[in-house]
């Protein structure tokens, strides 16, 4: 196995990592917005969905891809995808609770 090919490995990994927790964001945070909140959050998700749609089909292409160049391309762009998908979760999630003024804490 070539350096390339851990590379693209590892950012396969961490795509499907980022995905994971946009997801897991937004359904641990469901309980703690009310449900108009939770409505809108979810009525609005068509992009959360989208990213993650395509943090999909570039780990499919990734996967598939014979090519090591191909499959870091893939990778990567299945990585970029998913950190934006994650960062959209929590950015839509803030939104719903701000909405109805309740306090947003960030633990880092």
């Amino acid at each position: 196995m070539t350096s390339t090919t851990n590379d693209a490995d590892q950012l396969l990994a961490l795509a499907k990592l980022d995905a994971v927790r946009a997801i897991e964001h937004v359904r641990a945070s469901l309980p703690c917005i009310s449900s108009a909140g939770a409505r809108s959050l979810l009525r609005e998700a068509e992009d959360l969905f989208g990213l993650l749609d395509g943090v999909a089909t570039c780990t499919s292409l990734a996967e598939l891809a014979s090519d090591e160049r191909d499959r870091y391309a893939h990778a990567a762009d299945a990585r970029g995808l998913a950190r934006s998908a994650y960062l959209e979760a929590i950015r839509r999630v803030e939104l719903a609770r701000s909405s109805e003024g309740v306090r947003v804490l960030r633990f880092t």
